[in-house]
């Protein structure tokens, strides 16, 4: 589980099947090393569906510096795959949360691929200049959260929300 020191109300865990992976962190990756957020590894089956399970339980509206919504986003090989919006206070309901799709839209209609574990693949050959950078992110699953604050609401009628958005966890 992945608990961050200054945001101890938050955890956030890589689930298949329905359990916690096992976590490991590299005391020699100093990036890992933050106040405000953490690099946990886990190990992986090919071909696992998985899922992203972020727990708020701990959570109260003080936590948010004046705000009263949660950001949530959510990363896969370093691209936005979805999010959500979560307003106080917090119901059970609502304070855990386990993400197992990304959606998209497909000639008009809305579709879910299941998030899983490809196979590794390696090689020895030499890696080019212009596909370095587009393996920086992959393999990598990355939430990142932020305090809001709900500027104004709109009628019922209008599910848009307008919000001022700081970072709380980056």
């Amino acid at each position: 589980m992945a608990i961050i020191p200054d945001v101890p109300y938050v955890s956030v865990d890589i689930v298949v099947d329905g359990r916690a992976l096992p976590e490991y962190l590299d005391e020699d990756d100093h990036e890992s090393l933050s106040s405000n957020s953490t690099i946990k590894y886990v190990e992986c089956v090919s071909g696992s569906k998985f899922g992203i399970r972020v727990d708020l339980n701990g959570m109260e509206p003080w936590d948010l510096e004046g705000g009263d919504i949660v950001l949530e986003d959510y990363f896969l090989d370093g691209k936005w795959v979805d999010g959500a919006v979560k307003s106080f206070p917090l119901n059970r309901h609502h304070a855990i949360s386990v993400r197992h799709a990304a959606r998209h839209r497909e000639g008009g209609t809305w579709k879910e691929r299941d998030f899983m574990f490809a196979d590794l693949v390696t090689t020895e050959d030499a890696i080019s200049k212009t596909l370095k950078p587009d393996l920086k992110d992959l393999g990598t699953i990355t939430v990142k959260l932020y305090y809001a604050e709900l500027l104004e609401k709109r009628s019922s009628t209008s599910p848009t929300k307008t919000y001022d958005k700081d970072t709380l966890n980056e």
